[in-house]
């Protein structure tokens, strides 16, 4: 399957139906499982029942929302909730619109855009490394 149709099919509602609908019904961590992040998925099954152990019904809808956010977003459920979208978040076409919009020279916007890639890029190697250190 291309990145391309397997990105479309990932951010898809019926694929994002299937996780929520997982989450609920089957198992929390569910959707991590439908991503293919088996240590992540099989961590918050665990989790979940734990929770349910210790605080009850509500325990293993927590991990279950954790999961579906960290599923979607990449984030979990505290920094979904508290952790503000900043520029980096928005899609490269509603920056430029703002940018534009404030006057920012595009020599300016550039570079930040330049800033925000090498960020992306330091953080998500810095995921990558820590995955392969629990693999």
């Amino acid at each position: 399957m291309s990145q391309e149709k397997k990105g479309a099919f990932s951010d898809s509602v019926l694929n994002r139906g299937v996780k929520i609908a997982g989450e609920a019904l089957l198992t929390p961590g569910s959707s991590l499982l439908v991503d293919g992040q088996f240590k992540k998925g099989l961590a918050h099954v665990g989790g979940g029942l734990v929770a349910g152990l210790v605080l009850g019904p509500i325990g293993p809808l927590l991990v279950a929302a954790n999961s579906y956010c960290q599923s979607v977003g990449g984030r979990n459920l505290v920094e979904t909730f508290t952790k503000p979208n900043d520029l980096r978040d928005q899609p490269l076409s509603n920056k430029v619109a703002a940018a534009v919009d404030e006057g920012v020279p595009l020599e300016d916007l550039q570079q930040d855009i330049a800033e925000d890639v090498e960020d992306l890029y330091a953080e998500r190697s810095h995921q990558n490394e820590g995955a392969d250190a629990v693999n």
